[in-house]
């Protein structure tokens, strides 16, 4: 007999499954934060689109990085040099989990005619959830600072300049995934790939790719562990 359903309990579904996932970075992972003020506000506005946030936002990061705290020698290095960091509150200094979205994202397109999947950026996208806002580092302060120079090409020729990241040395993350408990259909043989073979599928891709800031120059890599919290 039928009946008419008015309460989600009432499906007897599991709508997510929720796995733990535990990244070993091998080396540094840097910070991408820009840490001077006027900065901060340029970044923010090449990046977010809603003009409504934009004063919201550039605020919020501002208070994050906590540039106040820096001794006068910090601040005048601060002016002259492209300085990045990582953000901060009173459990130490953390990346968001969107970074570890867009990881995972990227991951996908990367991946998605191997696995024969159209559009598998956009499905992760709508499946794959990071719970945490924050990851943090497990530390209160960076390592330490890495000094490299940048070259770029401008309008008036090429330019180098001193770019200066906070990194953290080897640091243990976790982090827990949200993720919609059905599969992902293959194009062509019309395969079912379940969340528990497609997120370790994306973490190996990512794993190579690196996590943060100056990933190009390898850094970010790391190691995991994937656990099905059944």
């Amino acid at each position: 007999m039928s009946k008419t359903i008015t309460t989600f309990e009432e499906l007897e579904i599991n709508l997510f499954a929720f796995f733990t996932v535990t990244l070993q970075i091998k080396d540094k992972l840097m910070g991408g934060v820009p840490k001077h003020p006027d900065v901060i506000e340029g970044w923010i506005k090449a990046t977010l689109s809603d003009e409504h946030r934009l004063t919201l936002v550039i605020d919020k990061t501002k208070e994050e990085m906590k540039t106040g705290e820096l001794s006068e020698e910090n601040l005048k290095t601060l002016k002259e040099t492209a300085w990045n960091g990582f953000k901060s509150d009173d459990k130490g200094i953390y990346i968001e989990g969107r970074q570890v979205k867009a990881m995972l994202k990227e991951s996908a397109n990367i991946v998605k005619s191997k696995v024969d999947m159209t559009a598998l950026k956009a499905r992760i996208s709508e499946r794959v959830f990071v719970v945490e806002d924050r990851i943090h580092l497990g530390t209160d302060t960076p390592s330490g600072v890495h000094d490299s120079v940048v070259h770029a090409m401008t309008a008036q020729g090429p330019i180098s300049a001193l770019k200066k990241s906070d990194y953290v040395n080897t640091p243990t993350i976790s982090f827990t995934l949200k993720v919609l408990d059905e599969p992902l259909v293959t194009k062509t043989k019309k395969n079912k790939i379940t969340p528990s073979a497609y997120l370790p599928l994306l973490l190996n891709v990512a794993a190579e790719q690196g996590l943060g800031a100056d990933r190009s120059q390898g850094y970010g890599k790391f190691s995991f562990t994937c656990v099905w919290e059944v």
